[in-house]
């Protein structure tokens, strides 16, 4: 812990070091709603209310989403930001388009589409309000990827999932669909794992996006061979998975952190790194005759194929978009060639402007990238753990964005990510070690030393033009003297010795 030393005047607290300078966080696990969604994640029971499909992921959600909405309008969970705002009016707007488009499966699909969007995003945002429940939160996260990938192994060289065949064993109860049933697929010679998710892809983003929080946001929590051995674990789960976007993401993590790493004394080093971004985009742009962005999609693909199909989803689903502006397309099946008979979109952002129009993918852009802006720029130079949380998920969703270019999220993983996502913040309000809230009045115009690691009341070290652990002039013997009128008397019988 550290000393901070609070002074009549205005300046930033000194923060003075006690040993190690991270804070481990004694608090070993979340909140029990956060935990019984994380537990449901891992352990993905399916069961049937007449013709409704249901998890225990979103009977949690289903019980807690109102309650928790009425909580943060009454400011119990801080006051209410841009984010939280948007995310609603988002909700709002993609049940307007889909009552206009597909009334008939409105209520259904929203109803489903707000408990895993709002729901996530509004369990994290409510029980995730300081470090210690983040780290405790982050802690668990890591378990899960870490202890998934034996499972993942096996599924890799048998084609067999085996959580998911043990739930869909048990009388009443289901799992996901065997996505071995579906397409029996080798990439690289490997067989796609998909663990506890709908998809391999899935379960390669689930893995991807821990990565940054394993190697950045533990640093100092955990030891070097620890996280070194966590971070080879995830890497080895997202190559199991055998998808270009997780790759993608955990690339341009890795991408992130050598950068920070190499020109870490330079101080406009992400100005610089977003310079060269745009340069990059400008000279594609000149020099190729396509679009930055398909030569982009084109390429990060695992085969021409893949990356020649993904390049005419974009293209006609530009096309859908520009037709249909405002109010999207719905659930409606979009516009394209006849010998083109696959109706998936591979790009979360692409198919949000598809459905919900612009106005849909600007209210879920906005906020998105709010957040990560907002909370990115924030300084936290004096506080080195909440500097390195705020890293680690910041790189995270840097990483994410990137792969959701490159692939849609549904059900369980599109829950997960905006359940990450409402994780960090709390970090747009977090005050880093050492600071404090200015005075609106300062009577006692004498410093104050405030030190946690003795029981020291003030009488004991008094009013005293020095701060620390230094003599005080004029010691206080009684209560009585530290109102303002004792302090007055104190004053004027000084004034009358000299």
């Amino acid at each position: 812990m550290t000393d901070v030393i609070f002074t009549r005047t205005r300046t930033k607290p000194v923060e003075l070091p006690q040993g190690d300078t991270a804070v481990r966080s004694g608090k070993k696990w979340p909140a029990l709603p956060v935990f019984l969604y994380l537990l449901f994640i891992a352990l993905p029971f399916m069961f049937d209310i007449g013709t409704l499909s249901m998890t225990f992921l979103r009977v949690i959600l289903l019980v807690m989403i109102i309650p928790l909405y009425v909580r943060l309008a009454l400011g119990k969970y801080g006051r209410v930001n841009l984010v939280d705002i948007l995310f609603f009016l988002y909700i709002i707007w993609a049940g307007l388009c889909l009552q206009i488009n597909n009334p008939d499966r409105a209520v259904e699909f929203l109803g489903s589409n707000a408990l895993d969007f709002l729901g996530g995003y509004m369990l994290t945002r409510a029980y995730i309000r300081n470090r210690e429940e983040y780290i405790a939160f982050q802690r668990m996260l890591i378990v899960m990827v870490v202890c998934t990938v034996p499972f993942a192994i096996y599924e890799a060289i048998t084609a067999t999932a085996p959580i998911t065949e043990i739930i869909n064993k048990i009388p009443g109860f289901k799992s996901h669909p065997d996505f071995w049933n579906i397409i029996n697929e080798r990439r690289m010679g490997i067989m796609r794992t998909q663990v506890i998710f709908q998809h391999p892809i899935h379960y390669g983003l689930f893995c991807s996006t821990i990565f940054a929080l394993a190697y950045v946001g533990t640093k100092g929590i955990y030891s070097d061979t620890k996280r070194i051995f966590i971070c080879c674990a995830i890497g080895l789960g997202v190559v199991l998975s055998v998808s270009s976007a997780p790759l993608l993401g955990i690339a341009f993590q890795c991408g992130l952190i050598a950068w920070a790493l190499i020109f870490r004394d330079v101080p406009r080093r992400w100005l610089i790194l977003t310079t060269l971004f745009v340069v990059c985009y400008v000279v594609v742009d000149l020099l190729s005759n396509r679009t930055p962005i398909k030569v982009l999609i084109s390429y990060l693909t695992f085969s021409a194929h893949s990356g020649y199909w993904r390049v005419l989803i974009f293209e006609w689903g530009v096309v859908n978009v520009i037709n249909n502006p405002i109010f999207g397309i719905g659930l409606n099946d979009w516009v394209r060639p006849s010998w083109m008979h696959d109706d998936s979109v591979d790009n979360f952002w692409l198919l949000n402007a598809m459905r919900y129009g612009i106005p849909g993918l600007i209210l879920i852009s906005v906020p998105y990238f709010y957040a990560l802006f907002r909370i990115g720029l924030r300084n936290f130079d004096g506080d080195r753990e909440l500097w390195l949380l705020r890293r680690g998920w910041v790189m995270s969703f840097a990483g994410m964005t990137f792969a959701l270019c490159t692939v849609h999220i549904w059900e369980t993983v599109y829950s997960f990510t905006f359940l990450l996502f409402g994780a960090g913040m709390w970090m747009m309000t977090a005050k880093p070690k050492g600071s404090v809230d200015k005075p609106l009045r300062d009577n006692s115009g004498y410093h104050r030393a405030n030190t946690p690691q003795t029981d020291v009341s003030r009488a004991d070290h008094g009013y005293s033009r020095h701060a620390g652990g230094k003599t005080a002039d004029n010691p206080v013997t009684t209560r009585a003297s530290e109102t303002p009128f004792a302090r007055k008397n104190l004053k004027n019988t000084a004034r009358k010795q000299r």
